[in-house]
């Protein structure tokens, strides 16, 4: 009787080789997609910078209409640009600047209640109150350090004048009275208090 014995198979398989087309194929591949991607973040760059101009366009554009619209010289620093300009210059400017503003601060001061009239302190109000104070938002401020109220600063600035209540003449006033003691406008009625209870 023969032994039946295993046959062994070669079960190895041979990957085939890269070929020189399919090699050039896939770095082209890989070359247009580097070349997608690198156009792509330029455009993002370039999306980004045309944003920024736009906005520069616009932001220039409303200043040329308000210096239009008030006539004032371009070439004249606002206050913020002067604040900016002596914050960058370092603290002898800021103590110099600061030290004025006190002294200035006080003289005004000293001047509104030294004035004998009410038209004089009307003056040195109408010369430290204006459009630029209110366009700064520099009312309270003032009013603080100067002493002077808010109602007289801006008595000067919107013309606000205290309206005085006009009285009545007694002609006047006998004229409502009698209007309303008259019997078909007012007549007396009975109330609760008037009513007289009796227990049985």
């Amino acid at each position: 009787m023969r032994m039946a014995y295993p046959v062994r198979c070669n079960t190895t398989t041979t990957m085939p080789r890269a070929t020189p087309s399919t090699s050039s194929s896939i770095r082209g591949q890989k070359r247009v997609q580097h070349n997608r991607s690198t156009l792509y973040k330029e455009n993002l760059k370039l999306q980004q910078n045309l944003r920024k101009t736009q906005t520069l366009v616009q932001r220039y554009k409303k200043r040329l209409q308000r210096v239009s619209k008030t006539g004032n010289n371009c070439n004249s620093p606002t206050p913020r640009k002067l604040t900016r300009a002596i914050m960058k210059r370092g603290r002898p400017e800021i103590r110099r600047t600061l030290t004025f503003h006190n002294a200035l601060i006080a003289q005004i001061k000293k001047k509104y209640k030294e004035a004998a009239s009410v038209n004089n302190k009307t003056a040195v109000t109408s010369s430290i109150t204006g459009s630029v104070i209110r366009k700064y938002r520099s009312l309270t401020v003032l009013c603080s350090g100067t002493g002077i109220s808010r109602r007289a600063v801006m008595k000067v600035t919107c013309g606000i004048a205290r309206k005085h209540a006009k009285a009545f003449s007694q002609d006047k006033c006998k004229k409502v009275q009698d209007y309303f003691e008259r019997q078909d406008i007012s007549r007396v009625c009975w109330n609760k208090t008037d009513n007289y209870m009796t227990w049985r």
